[in-house]
């Protein structure tokens, strides 16, 4: 995998298709069966991007009410 030049627009870049606008990377909480989803709001940022591997930093609205399970 090539490292882009501005790795950057990841986050905030689009990409069109089929004559609609997507982001170039969309990331969503998928809720478990009990989960209040109002309470799974977040957002993320671009942390880093090498060859191998894309970091990311989830910055969850209530993060008391996520688990990883």
């Amino acid at each position: 995998m090539i490292i882009p030049e501005f790795p950057e627009e990841l986050q905030n870049g689009t990409i069109f298709m089929n004559e609609t606008i997507f982001p170039a990377l969309d990331i969503r909480v998928k809720p478990g069966s009990y989960s209040d989803k109002k309470l799974l709001g977040m957002s993320w940022t671009f942390v880093d991007y090498t060859a191998g591997q894309l970091l990311i930093q989830l910055n969850f609205e209530n993060p008391l009410v996520v688990s990883s399970l």
